[in-house]
Parts: structure tokens; C-alpha cells; sequence
């Protein structure tokens, strides 16, 4: 019977983590629940509506504290005010659930399995509060020279850049690519890069073996960068260019991330293709795709490849690459990675190194990120700052993109200096790390966002997302904040598309209305909201 009663109503109250259900109803249900102890019950109503108020309070420190979660104290207490306001949310929803279960039951007397259940709701009310109202203090102490950063955080402009129909700067080394594709290119589609020696020695070299290799069979060339420079978006600018499509009998996209299985991804292949794969079996998929790939000149890319490519002394990846040997001579891999080692050991045409966006190109960029948006494009302030917020940025088209959107939401100077004067730029980091940039962006989302997108971290990178999917979690969860008479499904539709907005959702290639997260989005999330994931 608790079972039946607890699926019926809890999704009626599954939201109901802002304010329990008003005073009348707790006197209510406190006199059905214990009728004899109206002393107690004062006491019980007054510790539960300091509770329900101190939830807003906790709220906000948490946002205050993430500005100096990079610090092991103040990350060690934030972590503990975390769990405490989950456990609150928790608690006051169980408790919620039965306020209204005596609502619906009139009369009925409660049962020893609710009233062990609420007695023990009601034993944790007070002591949730105790720590609260203790580490919040803690934690004030502690954050409180950073008071200046907190400023309200503003929702993105509905009107959003184009998801990257042009691309800075890169114009020179998409032909050079297409070149080293094998792919004929007039003279006057492209030239070499200018400034970027290492590249244009590697076409050079590379030129003079590309015939070979292509004859040879199926040739494998890598784009190499760190992450984030842009591998994966001139990839795409390549792979739907018309001179590429032209070329190709076929082509095919398949990425890879962390998980270099042959299995996985021959069958991948074989339903790219266009063709039912009918058997789990390796022998059986390679032979399918050996006969799909046969007598066709083809581009394969396979984008974001690691260090597990190369188990077993390689023979993996021989493994993967046999039935691609049936192809026309001419085909060819395409790899993206960030590993110069991998990229060494599978190629035969070579390795073409992309590197940050030039200093004009990547002041461009930055400026359609940062300016869209009207009363800002002329502003010489703020045009100042973020001349200075750019070298930090280490010419990284994702910091730009992120960091860009987050300067946007909000013209006031005094939010662009705190972006230009945080402390996280002076994390000990890597020469071409950009996760301060990322973890800006984070830090910045209201704590409604923060929550929604900090789940997103418990699935696999390159987790395809849906938006009604993602929205029925979320209101499952009750992370949805009530907003009158809107329905919640509408509210957490806001809060996918404010993601998307501040570019934390990228559009998944190749299905409408499907978004992915960044790898490196992926790895900050999963270092700075790991308490929120595990809660």
C-alpha cells in the first residue's frame, strides 16, 4: 500500500523543494500525526520553517563559495554545505509527501511504517539545520574578500550566433588539408599559411609521399592540436566542403573519444554505410563492411583517437583497418587527436599540426562572441578589457566561444573586469591549458544551471543529448525552480536552451534537435561538480 501510495503522489510532489506546503498544512498534519504532544509540535514547526528558509541562504553561499573552490579549504566545507542541502531537499520532500498523503487519506490513522519514517524525518530537521547555519558561517569567513565577484547572473540573449556556418582564420589550412586529402584543388582555392613553419614544412614533406601512400592502399593522415584549438570543427568544415564531397564515392564519421573498441566501431561503420548489420560477430561485421567498401574511393574520419588505439602493439588498429584495404586506392583516414604519439604511429600520408588562431583572426573571433549584442559593439571599455582577457585565452576557439558568451549575457565593465581579474587565471596550469576560461564559464551559471548541467557529467563524453529527455530528468529530480503558473517542462526547456545559448551544449553533427558537450566541457564538469554528480 506504501509502495502504490508513494509512485501516485510522488510526482506530484517531486518539485516540491522551495517552501514545504505552508504553515496551515503542517499544523494539519502535525495534530493527525501526533494529536497529544502540541508542545512538541510547536517546537517541530518553528525548527521546520527555519529549515525551509535557510534552503535560499544555502543556495547562495554555495554560488558565492565556487569562486574560491579552487582553494582545498574552502572546496573541503563547500563539498559538506552541498550534501547538507541535498539531504534538506531530500528530508523536506519525504516529509512533503506525507503532509499530503494525510491530506488525500482523511481520517485514516497513520500507519507504524509512516510514523517511523516522518519520526525520523523529523530527527534529522534539526540537526540539517545546525550544520547548515555552521558551515555557512564557515564558509562566509572564508569567501568573503571574493564578495566582489558575486554579482547576479543574467540569462543569454535569445538571438545566438549561427552554429559556426564560417570559420576564423582557417581558411588556408582547411586547403592545405584538402590537398593533403588527395583531393584536386585549384591554385587558386588556397595557399600556405603564413607564420606557422611546422605546418607548412609538413605539407611540404608530406606532398612528396602522398602519391606513394595513396597507392599503396588506404592512407591515414591526423590533424594533431590540444584540445580545444578547433580539430574537430575544421574537420567538419572539410568533410561537408563541395570539393570534398565531389572527390569521395563515400564517406563516413565516426567518433571515437576514449574507447578504441574494433567491434563498436566496425559496426558503427557498417550501419554508416547504409547497411543492416545482422550479427554482433567481428568476422561477420568486417566482411560486411570489407564488401561495403569495396571498389568505392572513401573518407573515413575518425575523430578524437587516444593513446588506446595503439593496445596490444598496435594490432588493434590493424585489426580495425583490415576490411578498409578492399577500398579504391585514394581512400583515406582521417584522424583527429591530441596525441603527437598516436598520430606518429598510424599515419602513412603524415601529421598536419594545428595550432591556436593567429592574433588578428582570434581577436575577430572573440570580438562575434563577446560584442554580439546591442550597446556593446562600440564601447571602448569594454573593448579594453577584453583586449586583455584575450592573451589568456591562448588562442583557443572553445575558450573564446565559452568565455565570449559569458561576457555577452551582461555589459556592465564592473562583471567584465571580474571575468578579466579572477583569481582562477592564476592556477597553476599547463602553457596551453584553457580550463580557467572553462571554469569561468561554469562558475557564472545560476545555481538552477549549475545543477541541471553538473548531471550531465555522470555520462560518457561524446553522450549524445536529447532536449525532452533531459528536461524529464531534470523534473524528476526536482531541480526544476516553480515559476507561477508555467508549466515545469516549459521552465527546464529555458534552462536547456540557456545552455546551448552559453555554447556548454554544442549541436550534435549530422541529427536535428541532438546536442553534445565538449570533451574538455566534459573534463571541467566532472572536476568541479563531482559532489553534485555523487549526491
Amino acid at each position: 500500500m506504501e509502495a502504490e501510495w508513494f509512485s501516485g503522489i510522488k510526482a506530484v510532489t517531486s518539485t516540491a523543494t522551495t517552501v514545504v506546503s505552508g504553515l496551515n498544512d503542517w499544523i494539519a498534519f502535525l495534530q493527525w500525526f501526533q494529536p497529544d504532544k502540541t508542545l512538541e509540535n510547536g517546537q517541530l514547526q518553528e525548527e521546520l520553517w527555519k529549515l525551509e528558509t535557510t534552503m535560499p541562504m544555502m543556495q547562495e553561499m554555495i554560488d558565492k563559495a565556487e569562486w574560491s573552490s579552487h582553494k582545498d579549504p574552502v572546496a573541503k566545507l563547500l563539498e559538506e554545505l552541498k550534501g547538507v542541502f541535498y539531504d534538506s531537499e531530500d528530508t523536506l520532500d519525504d516529509l512533503n509527501y506525507y503532509v499530503l498523503k494525510s491530506k488525500i487519506e482523511k481520517g485514516a490513522l497513520p500507519t507504524d511504517f509512516t510514523k517511523s519514517t516522518v519520526c525520523c524525518g523529523f530527527g534529522k530537521v534539526k540537526e540539517l539545520q545546525r550544520r547548515a547555519e555552521h558551515l555557512m558561517t564557515q564558509l562566509n569567513f572564508m569567501v568573503s574578500h571574493n564578495e566582489r565577484h558575486f554579482v547576479k547572473s543574467f540569462r543569454p540573449e535569445t538571438s545566438s550566433l549561427p552554429n559556426e556556418p564560417k570559420i576564423f582564420g582557417r581558411q588556408k589550412e582547411l586547403m592545405e588539408i584538402i590537398q593533403l586529402l588527395g583531393v584536386p584543388v585549384s591554385i587558386h582555392s588556397g595557399g600556405k599559411r603564413k607564420n606557422s613553419k611546422s605546418a607548412t614544412d609538413a605539407l611540404s614533406t608530406q606532398e612528396a609521399f602522398i602519391d606513394d601512400a595513396r597507392n599503396e592502399g588506404v592512407g591515414v593522415l591526423a590533424i594533431t592540436g590540444i584540445g580545444g584549438v578547433g580539430k574537430t570543427t575544421l574537420t567538419q568544415q572539410i568533410y561537408h566542403h563541395p570539393l570534398v564531397e565531389a572527390h569521395f564515392d563515400q564517406q563516413l564519421w565516426i567518433c571515437v573519444s576514449d574507447d578504441f573498441d574494433v567491434k563498436r566501431l566496425t559496426k558503427e561503420l557498417v550501419q554508416s554505410s547504409g547497411v543492416k548489420a545482422l550479427s554482433d560477430n567481428l568476422n561477420s561485421l568486417q566482411s560486411i563492411l570489407a564488401t561495403a567498401v569495396k571498389s568505392k574511393r572513401f573518407l573515413l574520419v575518425l575523430d578524437d583517437i587516444w593513446d588506446d588505439v595503439l593496445t596490444e602493439n598496435g594490432q588493434e588498429w590493424e585489426n580495425f583497418c583490415a576490411p578498409l584495404t578492399r577500398g579504391l586506392p585514394g581512400s583515406i583516414i582521417l584522424v583527429t587527436t591530441r596525441s603527437v604519439k598516436v598520430a606518429k604511429k598510424v599515419c602513412t600520408v603524415g601529421t598536419f599540426p594545428l595550432e591556436g588562431l593567429q592574433a588578428d583572426a582570434f581577436w575577430e573571433f572573440f570580438r562575434s562572441c563577446a560584442f554580439n549584442c546591442k550597446g556593446c559593439e562600440n564601447n571602448a571599455d569594454l573593448e579594453t578589457i577584453a583586449r586583455k582577457i584575450v592573451p589568456k585565452l591562448k588562442g583557443s576557439p572553445l575558450a573564446a566561444k565559452t568565455l565570449g558568451r559569458l561576457l555577452r549575457v551582461n555589459h556592465d565593465i564592473e562583471h567584465w573586469r571580474n571575468v578579466l581579474d579572477s583569481e582562477l587565471w592564476e592556477l597553476k596550469q599547463e602553457k596551453e591549458e584553457i580550463l580557467p576560461a572553462l571554469r569561468l564559464s561554469y562558475i557564472y551559471l545560476p545555481f538552477r544551471l549549475k545543477r541541471c548541467f553538473s548531471l550531465c557529467a555522470m555520462y560518457p563524453k561524446d553522450h549524445v543529448f536529447q532536449m525532452e529527455v533531459a528536461v524529464h530528468i531534470w523534473c524528476a529530480q526536482g531541480f526544476v525552480e516553480p515559476q507561477g503558473q508555467i508549466p515545469l517542462s516549459d521552465i527546464a526547456r529555458s534552462y536547456f536552451q540557456e545552455l546551448i545559448d552559453r555554447s556548454l551544449f554544442q549541436e550534435a553533427a549530422g541529427a536535428p534537435d541532438t546536442y553534445v558537450i565538449h570533451d574538455l566541457i566534459h573534463d571541467m564538469l566532472q572536476l568541479v561538480s563531482a559532489n553534485e554528480s555523487s549526491s
